[in-house]
């Protein structure tokens, strides 16, 4: 913790500076360079874009893509943490956006029970209507095979994140538990299947799932992409 002393003048308390650590994950089509700080001209990263040693409260940051300036903007760093952040872009015409930990409440959603995912999912592709459904597919062993079984829909995903949903894991042959999914993506109002996108959650070196909170979209190029996670 920052160590606190008193103004001999005013004998008002004063804090001394306190710093945290800070990372933006680019989901962008194309590299956007991060400038730290008011009177920065050149990124201060020395790690891609992680930055360590940040003073703590609102600090100032540029994106640019090229010469372009795309958004200025203050980021809120936390002391002592590893603060992360996504920069994200879902096409070439479209403003770049920052999202927090906080976005759609991901810091705060509780984790499910173990056998269990949260999903929230929201569509920015190209070639898809606004609105599609999207049904999750997974499978799961019953004696001598495995049997395909739905877990989920989401209806009228568009490109604001729909509300979590409990997803059930399947169960493999020796009773672990399937991460492999099939996204089903239909048109709304004739259920013509336009899409079959495969997706599987990322695992450790133990064969566990490392999060179970996610927040996916579809993207311009028709691909499942997890924007966060938890």
């Amino acid at each position: 913790m920052g160590a606190t002393f008193f103004s001999c003048s005013k004998g008002e308390a004063n804090q001394d500076p306190e710093f945290g650590r800070l990372s933006i994950k680019d989901l962008t089509a194309g590299a956007v360079r991060v400038v730290e700080g008011e009177n920065n001209k050149f990124p201060t990263s020395t790690d891609g874009n992680t930055f360590s040693n940040i003073l703590s409260g609102k600090n100032r940051f540029r994106f640019y893509q090229a010469d372009d300036l795309l958004l200025d903007t203050s980021l809120s760093v936390q002391p002592y943490v590893k603060n992360t952040f996504v920069m994200f872009k879902s096409g070439n015409n479209t403003d770049l956006k920052i999202f927090g930990s906080d976005f759609k409440g991901l810091d705060h959603e509780t984790l499910p029970d173990p056998g269990i995912v949260k999903f929230s999912l929201a569509n920015f592709s190209s070639t898809l209507p606004n609105k599609v459904n999207i049904y999750i597919n997974t499978a799961t062993y019953t004696p001598n095979t495995d049997k395909p079984i739905q877990v989920a829909q989401f209806l009228n995903v568009s490109t604001s994140f729909s509300d979590f949903q409990n997803i059930k894991l399947g169960i493999t042959s020796d009773n672990g538990l399937v991460s492999q999914f099939t996204f089903i993506i239909t048109d709304p109002i004739n259920q013509t299947v336009l899409a079959s996108l495969p997706v599987a959650l990322p695992k450790d070196l133990d064969n566990h799932l490392i999060n179970t909170v996610f927040l996916f979209y579809v993207d311009s190029g028709g691909a499942v992409t997890i924007l966060m996670s938890k």
